[in-house]
């Protein structure tokens, strides 16, 4: 009895045994589960794929099916090359068909997954100043950043720390470039970062960043967003007097012309001038700024520098003229005399004489009759006679 059992069970293990011999399986000898596949040049690499496999016992025919993450492959052999693979994490599925002499078909598959990546990342640092890269920026790749020439293109591995810090007070143009961070409270300076394709993403506003190095970075650049100082002035436009007159920048009353204002680009400074100004007998009437902008008073965002001129025309005040109206006679008429003070601004060069004429209760409008220049301070109307009695 004891004999048939021992018997029974070696019968039993030579089965079992028999039996994995025979059986379906297929796996992956390359690349293997969380392996990293450097790309040593260029963009992409090619990934060679190995296995190992087995039939099923009774299996007439079979083959091989490579599922990657674009594309399948069917009746594949070892070893077999997957071209031009970016850098990503990949799942890719191989499967073992096999079909036995009744043609049914099983399959046995197993996944693998791994990545590719940059053996190391070119990444380029530069500055934005109003599309001028140049001048310099600090760098650093597991230490502290220094300075360096812009743009400033570097190589960091995968997990290595970059640093960066955009350099203040940098001349380019005419300009100072500042990171404006606190200077003013619009168009902040930024960080951008853009990509090969054309696309980016803002980075942050703090001068100084500092990132750990991904496959994304790999031919990026960042962008330190430097802002340009307006330097911005005023003046009045005051013809026939050397005085400057004033003008109220941001609320306070200065002497024009003023003195330079440092603006940070599309930042607010507020400027307003007086509607007259009086100097040496003229009375001066705002009409516009050199600009065109009608109104005396204005808000103002710089993108350059710029002194702004407010254009005043000027009306000389003839109060003193002390004007007599007076007949001169010519033959046997008397004609009418006008005599008159010089104005004393000497800027005021040239006497312009009007006549209306009343008949009954109708008043003509006035017509220009004569123009006299400076230094001449009388004038005779030969058109009528002079009667005073009648007022004519």
């Amino acid at each position: 009895m004891k004999q048939k059992n021992i018997f029974f069970l070696t019968i039993l293990f030579l089965l079992i045994s028999h039996s994995s011999l025979y059986s379906q399986y297929i796996n992956f000898t390359q690349p293997t589960d969380n392996e990293t596949v450097f790309i040593t040049s260029g963009t992409s690499t090619n990934i060679v794929v190995n296995w190992t496999s087995s039939d099923k016992s009774g299996t007439i025919s079979s083959y091989v099916v490579l599922q990657t993450h674009n594309n399948s492959y069917t009746s594949i052999s070892k070893p077999y090359t997957v071209y031009n693979v970016p850098a990503g994490n990949y799942s890719w599925t191989i499967k073992l068909y096999n079909i036995d002499g009744n043609n049914n078909t099983t399959y046995d598959s197993e996944q693998v997954n791994f990545t590719v990546d940059y053996q190391s990342y070119s990444i380029t640092a530069e500055n934005d100043m109003d599309g001028y890269t140049g001048g310099v920026i600090k760098v650093g790749v597991n230490q502290s950043a220094v300075q360096k020439t812009s743009p400033y293109s570097f190589q960091a591995e995968s997990g290595n720390t970059v640093y960066l810090e955009a350099v203040e007070n940098q001349s380019y143009n005419t300009y100072n470039w500042i990171w404006n961070d606190s200077e003013a409270p619009l168009y902040k300076s930024r960080w951008r970062k853009r990509y090969l394709d054309g696309s980016s993403e803002l980075k942050g506003e703090i001068q100084n960043i500092s990132f750990t190095a991904v496959t994304d970075d790999n031919n990026s650049t960042y962008e330190a967003g430097l802002r340009k100082v307006c330097n911005v002035s005023f003046s009045n436009q005051l013809n026939g007097t050397t005085e400057g007159g004033k003008v109220t920048v941001n609320g306070v009353l200065k002497d024009a012309p003023t003195p330079q204002f440092n603006v940070v680009e599309q930042n607010l400074i507020t400027a307003s001038v007086q509607t007259h100004q009086y100097f040496n007998n003229i009375n001066y009437i705002f009409k516009k700024w050199d600009d065109n902008v009608t109104s005396n008073s204005r808000n103002i965002y710089p993108s350059s520098h710029k002194q702004y001129t407010a254009i005043y025309k000027g009306y000389p005040i003839f109060d003193m003229r002390n004007l007599v109206i007076s007949g001169v006679r010519e033959g046997k008429d008397y004609y009418i005399k006008l005599d008159w003070n010089e104005h004393p601004n000497s800027y005021v060069t040239k006497y312009h004489i009007y006549r209306y004429t009343k008949y009954g209760s109708v008043t003509t409008n006035p017509v220009l009759v004569a123009t006299r220049n400076r230094g001449t301070t009388t004038f005779t109307d030969y058109a009528f006679t002079y009667a005073p009695s009648t007022g004519d």
